[in-house]
């Protein structure tokens, strides 16, 4: 049986090429509810957050605050600033459009449709899915760091 120590192993692994651009080793972060790896570089990080209730994965693009992690979640604590925006929505709003995005906004719909059981092999897929996604937009995604949260942007 898996258990969540592996997928988080698995998640570790799944992005270690992060480091290769630049972000330091990740920063692991469970809990009862979800757990949460996050890779911070100077100005931004990238965080996938494991949802242990749903058997979901995000990756999340954040702008970091002097370098750390920001207070509060989506919003900052301490600017009132957007700080979290799932991968997608970054992409998409950089103008980056691929079948993957759509195929993974498609599959999200149709589970919330069809309320599938959760599983884990559900998360090692979107794992994988989300992994070779960034593999494909990390250039883009750094180059674009500074517009990405800009009131535009969101």
């Amino acid at each position: 049986m898996v258990e969540m120590k592996d997928i988080e192993s698995l998640t570790i692994g799944t992005f270690s090429f992060l480091k290769d651009y630049g972000f330091h080793e990740p920063l692991l972060r469970p809990n009862n509810l979800q757990s949460r790896v996050s890779y911070l570089a100077e100005n931004i990080g990238i965080e996938v957050e494991l949802d242990w209730r749903d058997m979901w994965v995000f990756v999340l693009i954040v702008r970091l605050e002097s370098g750390k992690l920001p207070n509060g979640y989506y919003v900052s604590n301490t600017d009132g600033k957007i700080c979290r925006i799932h991968l997608q929505k970054v992409l998409y709003n950089l103008g980056y459009r691929d079948e993957q995005i759509n195929a993974e906004r498609i599959y999200k719909k149709q589970k919330k449709k069809k309320q599938k059981p959760p599983s884990v092999e559900g998360m090692q897929s979107q794992l994988e899915a989300d992994s070779n996604l960034l593999k494909k937009t990390i250039d883009l995604i750094i180059s674009k760091q500074e517009s990405i949260f800009t009131e535009g942007a969101i």
